[in-house]
């Protein structure tokens, strides 16, 4: 997401990965703005929502 809270894409995990940690997982076909120069990235769960630790990914080349 951006900074005002704009979400660009979103990865649906079809399953707990708790013990699986760490992981990572792909995303593609997301656009984003050229005049963005930085996105959010936080985790979203069924029973809570949005929530936990957030992540600020500066783009590279803008």
């Amino acid at each position: 997401m951006d900074a005002d809270g704009k979400v660009f894409g979103e990865r649906v995990l079809l399953h707990d990965h708790a013990g699986e940690q760490p992981f990572t997982r792909d995303l593609y076909g997301i656009t984003i703005p050229s005049p963005i120069e930085k996105v959010i990235v936080q985790g979203r769960d069924r029973k809570f929502g949005y929530g936990g630790k957030t992540r600020t990914v500066v783009l590279p080349g803008r």
